[in-house]
């Protein structure tokens, strides 16, 4: 197996470096072949290398490759890229695994931490996606902002393993998967794998070693070390030179100039060791060193505090400022110390071969009536719908969309809204390999006044024409976009035109099986989720079904849409009559907004300088599972995938302003209808992901803002 670990290693980061190496090592014993992964932007290399240069410590930066015996690859490419920059190197799994790799404070919202794009899109690349022992540092897991974060950044793991047992309970809440507890992978391999790592003897006399990082308490860590270096008479050697404001005998200090190999050195040869850091106390464990951890005071303690209070060393904790004890020479029941470690590696090393030696397998997902994860529900109602004694109601949320909630007194566990769930539940795809077309309605009226090529509409004409219906979606008199069935053209022509926000149900699964108990053609059109909760709705097929799934950038919150469009109305001080957000009115290309009011004012406006528009295309007023989507491209489950073509316009920019389609049939079902409907369209047959290669074929990557950002309904939001 080819494993890539993703590290969080930044300049001469002590512990992270020998996680690496010490993971690595392991891995490399189990027999596979293995990289560290490490994301740097050309910022952050340049600064470090500007650093290291200065200090003379270009050494560092490289972090000792040849030494520490691990190969490493340094990405700087975009987080969107992540995946296609590591397709070279066959990875068969992705484990996350660093110091304070989920740390939200060190880390906040960088993907490439959570494995990048591996657990963003389908996964097609089929690798295994895991963490080992991930450490979550100051993370605040009672934070709603935090929960809704690690939701989405853990969502497709398959295994999830982290360091700090006080976080289990509440991250596996969050996640409601298995979360395992493990070692720190210092601890996986031995004390004489690191002995050749260990630099040369930085004093040859007996001393006392402080390691430390600059924190609010140090001054708890100089009272205790200062009443060491009294008993003992010794000099103290030091990570930092903090401590030279009490007048200490130092006898080498590591400020700016340590690498792996000094810091090693430092502990292994030290009489006594007194230290704020995590990793300082694994190597005195591993060089069975007498020591002292002096708490920091913070949320990082924890991790400490679980691997001591593990082995029995609780002693070995000083809170705040402590007199040393008289037993303080005393020697450490070492013994029983690594008797306890024993059984925590064995436990660990049975998680990586768990994890190192099976294909990968997704387990059963809970859906959002089992988890009230956001993430996991799509909004389509299909749920509701099905449930026999109508004991789900769909409620509007703060944000303005509708999740389900069951009526715990109607509800008799029959488990068929599960069963429904396309979260769960994927409608099954036929084998095929689809077919990819660009073209445009060979009626120029239908095209002009259509979002792009007009194959809308073109498909409706055909449907209604055999007498059927045709479902869409159509904004009703107070501009609210809602899902509906037309029996005629002059009906279907609401359904034109991009809506760019989330559509009322308006009981449409149950209108489209009316509709298709006729027996007539049944052209459904919406969004690719809309589409999977009819299909799990309807549980079989229909021969006079046909689905046709819009290429969808995602949905923003109706709440939002109207809050904007009152505030342009009060801003205008005039009615608003008619609105789109794809106006014939401009070139296609430009997904022009226009906007006519009852004082015969109007305005065409750029999709990026229409305020409403930038939130949405920014995904700062997007639906959380939409950041998660399971139906992009390649997962679609409609018969037909139509949207904007976006290819070499330039060969024909004439033609392209009028509008061009991009329709994808994705089973013989939706090619017979394509052919149906060939001779009034301008078809051009290509492969399939030359068709929409351009286009929007994954989930939008979330940004922090959209977690972060606490927008209200008022006026400012639109300043």
């Amino acid at each position: 197996m080819t494993i890539g670990i993703i590290t969080f290693i930044n300049t001469d980061n002590f512990g992270a470096i020998m996680q690496a190496y010490a993971l690595s090592s392991t891995l490399k014993k189990f027999g596979h072949n293995v990289y560290v992964i490490r994301f740097m932007s050309e910022y952050t290399l340049s600064k470090s290398a500007e650093y290291f240069s200065k200090k003379n410590l270009i050494k560092t930066l490289n972090f000792q490759v040849d030494k520490l015996n691990f190969t490493d690859i340094i990405l700087t490419e975009p987080n969107k890229n992540f995946a296609e920059s590591l397709k070279k190197y066959n990875l068969d799994m992705i484990i996350c695994g660093s110091d304070q790799i989920w740390s939200d404070s060190l880390i906040p919202f960088n993907p490439i931490m959570y494995g990048g794009n591996y657990n963003h899109i389908d996964n097609r690349y089929n690798v295994i996606l895991a963490s080992y022992a991930a450490s979550l540092g100051n993370t605040d897991l009672t934070d709603e902002r935090v929960i809704k974060k690690m939701q989405y950044f853990l969502h497709n793991f398959d295994y999830i393993s982290i360091r700090e047992k006080s976080d289990l309970e509440n991250l596996q809440r969050i996640v409601e998967q298995p979360v395992e507890v493990n070692i720190d992978p210092t601890l996986l391999i031995d004390s004489n794998d690191y002995k050749e790592v260990i630099g040369p003897r930085l004093y040859n006399d007996s001393y006392v070693y402080g390691h430390y990082y600059w924190n609010e308490h140090l001054e708890d860590k100089n009272y205790f070390l200062a009443q060491l270096l009294e008993k003992t008479k010794m000099p103290v050697g030091v990570s930092q030179n903090y401590t030279q404001n009490n007048n200490f005998n130092i006898v080498f200090d590591g400020t700016d100039n340590f690498g792996v190999e000094d810091n090693l050195s430092a502990i292994y040869y030290a009489n006594y060791v007194v230290t704020q850091s995590f990793h300082c106390v694994v190597f005195c464990l591993h060089f069975k060193k007498k020591f002292w951890y002096v708490l920091k005071q913070d949320r990082t303690d924890t991790r400490i505090v679980d691997l001591l209070t593990s082995v029995g060393l609780e002693d070995r904790i000083i809170n705040g400022k402590v007199e040393l004890p008289e037993n303080y020479d005393e020697d450490i029941d070492w013994i029983k110390v690594t008797s306890k470690l024993w059984n925590q590696k064995k436990s660990s090393i049975d998680y990586l071969l768990k994890i190192t030696q099976t294909d990968k397998s997704r387990s059963f997902q809970k859906d959002y009536l089992q988890v009230p994860s956001k993430f996991k529900c799509y909004c389509c109602s299909a749920c509701a719908d099905i449930c026999p004694k109508n004991a789900i109601e769909m409620v509007v949320d703060d944000e303005g969309f509708s999740y389900p909630k069951i009526i715990e007194e109607k509800c008799i566990n029959c488990g068929i809204c599960h069963k429904t769930c396309p979260h769960n539940n994927k409608p099954k795809r036929e084998k095929y390999e689809p077919i990819g077309y660009i073209g445009y309605a060979a009626d120029d009226e239908t095209r002009v006044n259509s979002s792009s090529g007009g194959i809308y509409q073109v498909m409706a004409n055909y449907v209604l024409e055999q007498g059927g219906s045709v479902i869409g979606v159509k904004y009703d008199e107070n501009f609210v976009a809602t899902y509906d069935i037309a029996e005629t053209k002059e009906q279907s022509y609401a359904f034109r035109y991009s809506k760019y926000v989330e559509p009322k149900h308006g009981d449409i699964y149950n209108k489209t099986k009316t509709a298709l108990e006729t027996g007539k053609l049944v052209l459904f059109t919406g969004s690719p989720c809309k589409v999977a909760g009819l299909k799990n709705f309807l549980k079989k097929e229909y021969d006079n079904l046909f689905t046709a799934e819009i290429i969808c950038h995602s949905t923003c919150t109706p709440k939002i849409l109207k809050q904007w469009l009152d505030f342009i109305q009060t801003k205008e001080n005039s009615e608003l009559i008619y609105f789109t957000h794809r106006t014939p009115k401009a070139p296609t290309l430009s997904h022009a907004v226009e906007y006519r009011f009852k004082n015969d004012n109007s305005y065409v406006k750029d999709c990026f300088d229409d305020a409403y528009m930038k939130r949405f295309l920014n995904g700062l007023s997007t639906k959380y599972s939409c950041f998660q989507c399971q139906f992009c491209y390649v997962n679609s489950t409609a018969d037909i995938v139509f949207g904007d073509f976006f290819g070499d316009e330039s060969k024909s920019p004439e033609n392209a302003k009028k509008g061009i389609s991009c329709v994808i049939a994705n089973n013989q079902h939706g090619k017979k209808f394509i052919e149906n409907i060939k001779d009034k369209f301008e078809l051009k047959e290509t492969k399939a992901h030359l068709a929409i290669q351009k286009n929007h074929i994954q989930p939008n990557l979330m940004k922090k803002e959209r977690l972060t950002e606490k927008w209200e309904l008022n006026d400012d939001l639109w300043k």
